[in-house]
């Protein structure tokens, strides 16, 4: 019974984390007619650091006493929130289509499963490889009528970089830190992550803002329940299971997007979207029931 019961709250938790994670590509397509993107960025961590500073100091936090642990949560700060976001965004800023970027992105669970074995010892069973082929397949059918032509060489890298350092920070946020305390550690992360950005966005950007009311409710929402919200999720599923497990959720992300795009901003919902969502939730079980 309480093995049933931790394998239910670990799946709410993972429906969750697949939601909030979604939603950060509602509110930044809220935000960003009123502010560049590295821009949005460098806002959207500079007010997470000082609420999550404010909590971890006010619950009295502990903090991490040696600079072997600090430098493993800055390395994974860096690699989560400025060059998996920072390449996501200069792709897109680079003409690359939002389509396109997305199922680059969603090869993440393939990437994590390729390196799972040798970084942090998970052995992949046949029925979970063929969960994660599965559920990219899903995500694609679901991207299909957002695919366009555009892009240069540098933006499609910038994707690839992008998608590359989160696979790579998953396994080392596995590895290096799965104890991590949440408040503390988070607070480092952004703190590591706003000092990069705060260095690149002056050389790219000229840093204007339009304050609307319209952006300043897409960045509260990225910081309370995109960024504090899925990444608490996830460092929780990543504590408590295996890193391809929790990457796979991510294929379900484009389904949980299109829906909110139709409520929210009258977008499109079509047959093949609502078949590939059946799909990549079908993958994502498959992976999730795999035993190592």
């Amino acid at each position: 019974m309480r093995s049933g019961q931790a394998n239910f709250r670990t799946a709410v938790m993972g429906i969750a984390f697949a939601f909030f994670w979604s939603t950060g590509f509602i509110g930044a397509k809220m935000g960003s007619p009123y502010i560049e993107p590295f821009t949005f960025l460098l806002c959207r961590y500079l007010i997470t650091v000082f609420v999550l500073l404010v909590f971890a100091l006010a619950t009295r936090a502990p903090w991490p006493s040696d600079w072997q642990n600090i430098t493993h949560i800055v390395v994974t700060g860096i690699l989560f929130h400025a060059i998996y976001l920072g390449g996501i965004f200069a792709a897109i800023d680079n003409d690359v289509p939002a389509g396109v970027v997305a199922l680059v992105a969603a090869l993440q669970p393939l990437f994590t499963a390729i390196f799972a074995n040798s970084f942090v010892g998970e052995k992949i069973t046949k029925a979970q490889w063929f969960g994660l082929f599965l559920g990219f397949f899903g995500a694609a059918l679901v991207l299909k009528d957002s695919f366009e032509v555009g892009g240069d060489l540098f933006g499609y890298t910038c994707a690839f970089v992008g998608t590359l350092a989160i696979t790579f920070a998953t396994l080392y946020q596995k590895r290096f830190c799965p104890n991590m305390e949440l408040r503390s550690g988070l607070t480092i992360q952004f703190a590591a992550a706003f000092v990069v950005l705060a260095i690149a966005t002056p050389m790219f950007e000229s840093m204007k803002i339009e304050w609307t009311g319209e952006l300043i409710f897409a960045l509260l929402w990225l910081i309370f329940i995109t960024t504090l919200g899925s990444y608490t999720l996830m460092f929780t599923l990543l504590r408590l299971g295996e890193a391809t497990k929790v990457a796979s959720l991510v294929y379900l992300t484009p389904a949980i997007t299109m829906v909110m795009a139709y409520l929210l901003f009258g977008e499109t919902l079509n047959l093949l979207g609502f078949i590939g969502m059946v799909i990549a939730s079908f993958g994502v079980a498959l992976t999730n029931r795999g035993q190592t």
